[in-house]
């Protein structure tokens, strides 16, 4: 088994959006969006503190060997994700007053390519997690091992996971906030690259890069009783590092 922490990227998305403003309902595309993660600044009163240590972006894995050099793991990305203040080319529906346009505030602003400002007012954010809970295969090399130190060595692997996403998602439309509970939004694939350098027989520390795609049909944005939701398909890489212990 171990445990991590990751940092991640991602790559530009089209997000929809749909549901109900303060002044009417929205239905809006944002083409080529630019987001990023939302790293836990480093503080031992979380990190180490058993109560709170699952608020970075946490890896977690757990895996049974099932051949010589191969195995089947499971494992728990917590990752995060959030739009970045930008301007958006915007298409579809909303209504005027969230949309701070100075007319009838409930009438309905047709949008066809304008560009919109995502910023104070507006929020998306996988925050309290861009969770991907995947299973993987896995396939080790020996790179290093010498005579001297026999029980220490190092291994390259691969992994090839697919699994779902979990989202928790923090949204905020012109000014009006809502915090969802974490549920299952979507589905993913990745594949993964490391090298685990063994210190005596059971403890290792492992790097690892990460490269995948996850899409999102059930984005849950403003609840479970109001129609409303988003969907998007985002590209994402990830590095991470993390301790682990052997078994047997």
């Amino acid at each position: 088994m171990s445990w991590g922490y990751n940092r991640s990227s991602y790559l530009r998305s089209d997000v929809h959006l749909w549901g109900e403003g303060p002044n009417g309902a929205f239905d809006l595309t944002f083409e080529d969006a630019a987001a990023t993660d939302i790293p836990e600044r480093f503080q031992g009163k979380v990190y180490f503190n058993p109560t709170l240590f699952t608020i970075p972006q946490f890896d977690v894995r757990f895996a049974r060997r099932i051949a010589d050099q191969t195995w089947v793991s499971i494992g728990w990305d917590h990752m995060k994700y959030k739009l970045s203040d930008q301007w958006l080319t915007a298409s579809g529906t909303a209504a005027a007053g969230d949309l701070g346009a100075a007319i009838d505030p409930n009438s309905v602003v047709a949008l066809n390519g304008e560009q919109f400002w995502w910023g104070e007012g507006f929020n998306y954010e996988h925050s309290d997690g861009l969770n991907f809970v995947r299973v993987g295969l896995e396939r080790t090399a020996r790179l290093v091992e010498t005579e001297r130190f026999p029980n220490s060595w190092i291994d390259a692997f691969a992994t090839l996971s697919a699994g779902l996403a979990v989202c928790s998602t923090d949204f905020t439309w012109a000014g009006e906030r809502t915090k969802n509970a974490q549920h299952v939004s979507g589905y993913g694939a990745s594949a993964l690259l490391g090298a685990r350098f063994h210190a005596g027989r059971h403890l290792f520390l492992q790097l690892t890069a990460q490269s995948g795609g996850i899409h999102l049909p059930w984005v849950r944005i403003q609840g479970p009783d109001v129609e409303a939701g988003a969907t998007q398909s985002i590209g994402f890489s990830e590095r991470a590092f993390a301790l682990g212990y052997r078994f047997g």
